[in-house]
C-alpha cells in the first residue's frame, strides 16, 4: 500500500513543527486523504493511525533493540532474521493481534512446514522484540500477543512428502562427483573433493569443512567440531580416501584439509562448498528434497543395506545411540569394526577415476 509512505512523511513532518503549524496540518489531513483514493474506512483509519503515531513500521526499532542485546553476533543475527520474518508477515504494529498470530503460527507449521522448535523460536524473538516496543512505549502495554501461542514442545508436524530430504543412489551421487570434476575451476576448487569426502565418509558438510591436517591420521582423522555430542568422533579412512587426504594435507595452505573460499560471519567453512554443491545439484535436475545431508543418506543407506550392526554405523556417522546400554554406558564399538564396515561402502568408480581424486583437491 503506497499510501503508507506518504502517511509516515506526514508522521515526520508533524514530529518537527510547532503546534501552530501541526494544527494547519491535522486540518488538511482529511483533504489529502480524500486525494489519494483511499479504498474505505479501513485504509482512511489505517493512514490516519500511522500519521498520529498510533501505528508504526513493526520493524521500526529492530535495530536498537538488537543492540541492547547482549548475545553473540550469531544469536543476534538469528533474532534478526526470525523478527524480521515476523514483520513481514505484520508490517505494521496494529495488524499484530493474538488472534492474528495464532493464525500465523498454524499456517507456519501447516501450509510452510516448519517444525515446532523453530516456530517457537519464531514467536520468542518476536515476543523479546515486543516486550521491547512496550519498554520503549512504542506500543501499548499489555497482554504480549506472542504469548502463550507457540506450538508445545510435545506438537508434531508431519513433515510433507515433498519436503522429505532423499539419498542419492550411488549412481546418482558418481554422476554429480564427475560433473563436479569436469567444471572444475578455481572459483570451483574443492567442491568435488569434498564430495568424495562425505561419499566415503558420512560426514556432514561442515564437519568435512573443518577438518585440520592435523587432525588426520594414517587410517582415521578426528571431527572436533559437530552439531551433537556425538558428532565428536573419530572417523575411519576408507581405503579410496587415503591418497586423496594425504595429497590434500600436502596442498594446504592454512591448516585446513579442504580450502574455501567463504567470508560467512559465524566461521562457517562450508558456506561457499554448499551453496556451489546447491548450484549443481539443480542443474543436474534434482530438486530441493536433495541436499549435502543427502550424501551422508547415502552412506547410511549403504551402511544398513549391507548389514553393518546399527551401533557401528552410528559410531561411524556420529548418530546419538537410542538405547541406555550403548548410548550411555558402552565406550564405542572397535575401531577395527568400523573399518571393515566403511571400507565396504562402494560406488560404480573407475580407477582412473579413483587416481584422479587422489592427486590432490579437485
Amino acid at each position: 500500500m503506497k499510501f503508507q509512505y506518504t502517511a509516515e512523511q506526514w508522521r515526520e513532518d508533524l514530529a518537527g513543527v510547532g503546534e501552530e503549524e501541526r494544527d494547519v496540518l491535522e486540518d488538511v489531513l482529511p483533504l489529502h486523504m480524500d486525494r489519494l483514493n483511499l479504498k474505505g474506512a479501513s485504509e482512511r483509519e489505517r493512514f490516519e493511525s500511522i500519521v498520529i503515531g498510533k501505528t508504526r513500521r513493526t520493524d521500526e526499532h529492530l535495530d536498537e533493540w538488537l543492540r541492547s542485546l547482549d548475545l553473540t553476533q550469531k544469536s543476534v543475527d538469528q533474532k534478526a532474521s526470525d523478527v524480521r520474518r515476523m514483520a513481514k508477515k505484520f508490517p505494521y504494529t496494529n495488524d499484530i493481534t493474538k488472534k492474528a498470530v495464532k493464525a500465523w503460527v498454524t499456517d507456519l507449521q501447516k501450509g510452510e512446514g516448519y517444525a515446532s522448535a523453530t516456530v517457537r523460536r519464531f514467536i520468542s524473538s518476536s515476543k523479546g522484540y515486543w516486550d521491547y516496543l512496550e519498554d520503549i512505549e512504542a506500543v501499548d502495554g499489555g497482554a504480549n500477543p506472542f504469548e502463550r501461542v507457540s506450538p508445545s514442545k510435545s506438537s508434531r508436524t508431519k513433515p510433507k512428502p515433498d519436503t522429505l530430504r532423499q539419498p542419492f543412489s550411488p549412481e546418482e551421487l558418481v554422476k554429480l562427483l564427475r560433473r563436479a570434476v569436469n567444471e572444475s575451476s578455481n572459483e570451483s576448487r574443492g567442491l568435488a573433493s569434498i564430495i568424495w569426502f562425505g561419499m566415503l565418509t558420512g560426514c556432514r558438510i561442515e564437519e568435512l569443512a573443518q577438518v585440520r591436517v592435523e587432525d588426520v591420521f594414517e587410517d582415521r582423522f578426528k571431527v572436533s567440531e559437530s552439531k551433537t555430542n556425538a558428532g565428536i568422533r573419530e572417523v575411519p579412512l576408507h581405503p579410496w580416501l587415503k591418497e586423496s587426504v594425504a595429497a590434500w594435507a600436502e596442498q594446504s595452505d592454512d591448516g585446513y584439509l579442504l580450502p574455501s573460499t567463504s567470508s560467512n560471519k559465524h566461521d562457517k567453512r562450508s558456506d561457499a562448498l554448499g551453496k556451489r554443491f546447491g548450484r549443481l545439484k539443480t542443474k543436474e535436475g534434482f530438486g530441493r528434497i536433495y541436499v549435502f545431508h543427502s550424501i551422508r543418506k547415502t552412506v547410511s543407506t549403504q551402511l544398513e543395506q549391507l548389514g553393518v550392526p546399527e551401533n557401528v554405523s552410528s559410531d561411524i556417522l556420529g548418530h546419538e545411540k537410542k538405547t541406555m546400554t550403548y548410548g550411555l554406558y558402552s565406550g564405542g564399538t572397535l575401531f577395527a569394526d568400523r573399518i571393515a564396515a566403511i571400507s565396504r561402502v562402494s560406488y560404480p568408480v573407475s580407477q582412473s577415476e579413483i587416481d584422479r581424486l587422489s592427486s590432490g583437491i579437485v
